[in-house]
C-alpha cells in the first residue's frame, strides 16, 4: 500500500477550516484524524472515518486489508465494528474498485460461516452483521 506515511490532509482530502470551539467530541477527532500519517491509525480510527464516509477511497483499501487477516478486529465497540463500517460503506466503493471487491467478497464468505459460531457477539450484533452482509450481496453483481 502506498501513501502510508501521508495523511489524508497531504493526500488532498479538503476539510473547511477546524473545529470550532465547543465542537463535539466527533468532530474535534476528526480534526485529529485528518493530521495523522495513515500507518499509524488504529481499527478505531479506521471505523469512525469510514462510518463519517470520510476518505472512503484512501481508508478502505486499508481496512480491507485488515479485515482480510480478521473479520473480527474491534474498534471501540465490539468485535466486527470495523467490518459493519467498511460494509455499510462498500457497495459504490467496491463496485469502482473491483479488486477490492473481490477482497471483500472472501471477507464476507467466511464472516457467514464464523460469525454464528462467536461466542463474543450478542444476537444483535449477529443479526446486524448478517443483514449488512446480504446487503453487500445484493449490491454486487
Amino acid at each position: 500500500m502506498e501513501n502510508l506515511d501521508k495523511t489524508l490532509e497531504e493526500l488532498g482530502l479538503l476539510f473547511p477550516g477546524g473545529p470550532k470551539e465547543g465542537s463535539s467530541y466527533l468532530v474535534e477527532t476528526v480534526n485529529k484524524l485528518r493530521k495523522k500519517k495513515l500507518k499509524d491509525y488504529t481499527v478505531e480510527d479506521l471505523r469512525l472515518m469510514i462510518g463519517q464516509n470520510i476518505g472512503i477511497n484512501i481508508l478502505m483499501p486499508i481496512a480491507i486489508y485488515k479485515l482480510k487477516e480478521n473479520p473480527f478486529l474491534e474498534g471501540d465497540f465490539y468485535p466486527g465494528d470495523l467490518l459493519v463500517s467498511v460494509l455499510e460503506s462498500s457497495c459504490n466503493f467496491c463496485k469502482d474498485n473491483p479488486s477490492y471487491g473481490g477482497m471483500l467478497n472472501q471477507i464476507v464468505g467466511f464472516t457467514k460461516i464464523q460469525v454464528k459460531n462467536r461466542e463474543d457477539l450478542t444476537d444483535n450484533i449477529k443479526k446486524r452483521i448478517l443483514d449488512l452482509v446480504k446487503e453487500y450481496e445484493c449490491c454486487m453483481p
